[in-house]
């Protein structure tokens, strides 16, 4: 049994540049300066005015 491949590198290419295009218009990033709602250190969960129950 024999197994040939070839590779269109200029298809791959452009394939590749329509997957990008399109994942950049589907991906929505938005960035806050909100505070942690959770304590990474115990898994403590802010309160609702604000403060951690935990202090480390």
């Amino acid at each position: 049994m024999k197994l040939s491949v070839s590779v269109d590198h200029d298809a791959l290419a452009a394939a590749k540049a329509v997957f990008v295009k399109a994942a950049s218009r589907a991906v929505t990033v938005i960035v806050t300066n909100d505070k942690p709602s959770v304590c990474i250190g115990c898994g403590a969960v802010r309160q609702p005015n604000g403060e951690m129950p935990c202090d480390h």
